[in-house]
């Protein structure tokens, strides 16, 4: 659990499909992958439960905003954020997010092959979507990403350690976590200005935009995306044919103009690049555990759950039932009308992450223009490190061998 999270859950989902308990001192664990299962605890039966293992603990950080707040503070940001975030608002500005792609793309488009780390890039994308989504001016990046690091690794060692070490034993920890939250509240800051300063004098500012809201938010809405295009990047730099279908695709789609409805047009043509993403969450889904805390005595699927207890859904395991080869990168399973298993990359139920339109969007562009503009080869000799922590990464500053790829006479 404290080395490689990610495998150690697996292996518990893999040896016990039925559902485990693992008996940790003072909060039992219940790691659980059966469909009934998590239907109840995610859908039927969610007001018994509460954001459990990794969030909970991540409130020390974040605070109580819309990742990891609960009850009607959270309802009611919630409902205020989900007009910004619902299809038909994202889709209007697919135009921008196209254009941000393309910048992305070519700060990585070199001339000579070198090798590259891509999170920086990534991140900084993502943010840029999220920001333009939501009409406010992106801040630097790196300092923000870096503070958010640090309050994810104090959050797993919390989870890990059932937080019960004091904060005198810890006094660097915890010194560093105040200054990472520093960092986050000097930014946010920056955002509620922007938000209330764009709010007419007979409106209310949006319930998701203060401080805890906003800190939350930027984790969550960078994150995801930029794990799941370094996911593609990884299996994409291992599969040179792949790479050049996605590519010759995307030339075929034309060249869209700035209206929304262009873009969106072109969007539609590139079906296996949408198959590649989707084959990616569905194996590295960037929620990688859905973690619930029984807020009540309960019994799920048979199994006795006390309040207080933590219930673990592993997303990966569940995506496995009812595919073909489940285990295999195969973006061409989702070509098929016929070979579709279990698939919610990002939950259920009224916890589900509201920002699945725009994470959607802005994958499917970057990816689109970096399969023509890029080559992307991994570094020889080298493992993908996997960091499992509120969100499935790669591990930091993973390089991949990246040129630019030769103009075709569509791109001229």
């Amino acid at each position: 659990m404290l080395t490689d999270r990610a495998a150690a859950f697996t292996g518990l989902a893999r040896e016990h499909p039925g559902g485990v308990t693992v008996p940790l001192p003072g909060r039992p664990m219940h790691v659980m992958t059966s469909p009934a299962a998590v239907k109840h605890v995610l859908v039927d039966r969610a007001e018994r439960y509460e954001k459990g293992l990794g969030q909970a603990e991540a409130r020390a950080g974040l605070g109580h905003g819309i990742l990891t707040g609960e009850g009607h503070a959270w309802a009611r940001s919630r409902r205020s954020l989900n007009p910004l975030l619902r299809a038909r608002t994202v889709h209007k500005h697919a135009g921008a997010i196209h254009q941000l792609a393309t910048d992305s793309v070519a700060e990585l488009s070199v001339p000579v092959s070198r090798q590259l780390p891509v999170d920086g890039v990534l991140a900084q994308y993502a943010v840029r979507c999220l920001c333009t989504v939501l009409d406010v001016p992106p801040p630097e990046v790196r300092p923000v990403a870096h503070a958010l690091d640090l309050i994810q690794d104090d959050a797993m060692f919390r989870a890990m350690s059932q937080d019960r070490v004091p904060a005198w034993l810890r006094p660097r920890a915890e010194r560093r976590l105040a200054e990472a939250r520093a960092v986050l509240d000097e930014m946010a800051d920056h955002v509620v200005a922007a938000v209330h300063a764009s709010t007419t004098v007979d409106e209310e500012p949006p319930a998701w935009a203060d401080r805890d809201g906003v800190v939350s938010l930027f984790l969550a809405g960078y994150e995801t995306t930029a794990s799941t295009l370094t996911w593609a990047i990884d299996e994409l730099s291992r599969r040179p044919a792949l790479l050049d279908a996605l590519a010759e695709e995307r030339d075929d789609a034309g060249e869209p103009t700035d209206d929304p409805a262009s873009v969106l047009k072109m969007m539609g043509q590139l079906r296996l690049t949408t198959a590649v993403i989707k084959e990616v969450l569905r194996l590295r889904p960037p929620v990688w555990l859905l973690s619930r805390r029984a807020v009540q005595n309960d019994v799920i699927d048979g199994w006795p759950v006390r309040a207080g207890d933590d219930v673990c859904v592993i997303t990966a395991e569940v995506q496995r039932d009812g595919w073909t080869d489940p285990d295999q990168f195969d973006p061409t399973r989702f070509l098929s009308r016929s070979d579709h298993g279990r698939y919610h990359p990002f939950g259920l139920g009224p916890r589900g992450c509201p920002g699945v339109a725009l994470a959607d969007v802005e994958a499917t562009l970057w990816l689109a223009e970096a399969s023509r503009r890029l080559v992307l080869r991994p570094v020889v000799g080298r493992r993908t490190g996997v960091l499992a922590r509120m969100s499935l990464t790669v591990g930091r500053g993973t390089s991949y061998v990246v040129s630019g790829r030769r103009a075709t006479p569509q791109q001229r």
